[in-house]
């Protein structure tokens, strides 16, 4: 048994070897980063709307559009309806291209 301690006191001394010894936990915490990356990029992105102009939060996003019923709607401007997902308050813009 003296043959099998003094080669692995022997390979502790080649620097190499120390680095192969800790390469399965590196692999294992890669894998572990990997999987969590993955999961992050699975999940859909919700981008922040525009700002409300009554609470202030980021939560303004359009939810109608219909071509201008004023002198513009022929040369394709929209009336649209943005709602904010956090107050409810309601902003119409006019003219929006």
């Amino acid at each position: 048994m003296s043959g099998i301690s003094d080669i692995t006191k022997l390979l502790e001394q080649i620097p190499i070897w120390r680095t192969l010894k800790a390469l399965p936990g590196r692999v294992e915490a890669l894998e572990a980063r990997v999987a969590e990356l993955e999961e992050t990029l699975a999940k859909p992105k919700v981008t922040p709307g525009q700002p409300c102009p009554a609470c202030g939060h980021h939560a303004l996003r359009r939810t109608s559009s219909e071509i201008s019923s004023g002198h513009f709607g022929a040369l394709g401007a929209r009336d649209e309806v943005w709602t904010c997902e956090n107050c409810g308050e309601e902003d119409r813009r006019s003219g929006v291209r």
